[in-house]
């Protein structure tokens, strides 16, 4: 009896230990991720286009003068390597753009 009332007492104080870490980790701010390496083109007559690699391992490529209200899109480092995004990026920002994309994420050692 005794050994059972030992082990829950035990069980209680872990119980009360792990929600005390979550609660110590939920407190913690949000950072937004870091931008690698970013694309302007701005025709000041015409769009704004832009493109950018992130720390959270995305490439964006946004487009439009007011907040971008012409759309935005997204995609993963190896999503983007592997097609995805790269008909958008060379048809608004050009082959340089996208080359120059292709070996600023080949520099970061995706795994």
């Amino acid at each position: 009896m005794i050994f059972y009332t030992l082990l829950s007492g035990i069980g209680a104080v872990y119980l009360c230990f792990l929600m005390w870490s979550r609660l110590k980790k939920s407190k913690q701010k949000y950072q937004a991720p870091r931008i690698i390496r970013k694309w302007v083109l701005d025709n000041p007559e015409g769009e704004l286009y832009e493109a950018f690699i992130t720390s959270d391992k995305k490439v964006w490529s946004a487009c439009g003068r007011y907040a971008h209200s012409s759309g935005s899109a997204s995609t993963t480092w190896s999503d983007f390597l592997s097609g995805d995004l790269n008909e958008l990026v060379q048809s608004t920002m050009g082959q340089k753009v996208l080359e120059e994309m292709f070996e600023c994420l080949k520099q970061q050692n995706i795994k």
